[in-house]
């Protein structure tokens, strides 16, 4: 008897459910090589920083990534609405029907199935 309690006592330390971690962030990864330290803004006019180039050669000092404005906000707007369509997603899936509500409206429509028929025959036999 006491190996049947132990068993269960095992059985339900595997079974509990552990409390949901939130997944942490990706890790930003390691700079590549000569990648510039920080970002630069670029203004239509004006010429660049001089962190970003040499003002004697007009060479740049370090390696990056120049992307439009527009672009940016774009890739801004798309990762909040990942957030709302996640979200959306949860709702739909918590307002799928159960087995109970699909054999439910069945048993509602085999009824009127029924009565219909039973109307039917009634109203059609001549006695």
């Amino acid at each position: 008897m006491a190996k049947g309690w132990v068993g269960f006592g095992f059985l339900m330390c595997l079974c509990w459910p552990l409390p949901a971690q939130p997944t942490p962030p990706p890790e930003r990864p390691e700079p590549v090589s000569m990648e510039c330290a920080k970002a630069y803004p670029f203004v239509a006019g004006h010429a660049p920083s001089e962190g970003l180039v040499d003002p004697a050669t007009r060479i740049a000092l370090c390696n990056g990534l120049v992307l439009p404005t527009s672009l940016v906000a774009y890739y801004v707007e798309l990762d909040s609405w990942k957030d709302l369509a996640v979200a959306e997603r949860e709702q739909l899936e918590s307002q799928q029907p159960t087995v109970l509500d699909k054999w439910t409206e069945r048993a509602q429509w085999i009824t009127v199935g029924i009565a219909t028929g039973i109307t039917i025959y009634a109203l059609a036999d001549p006695s």
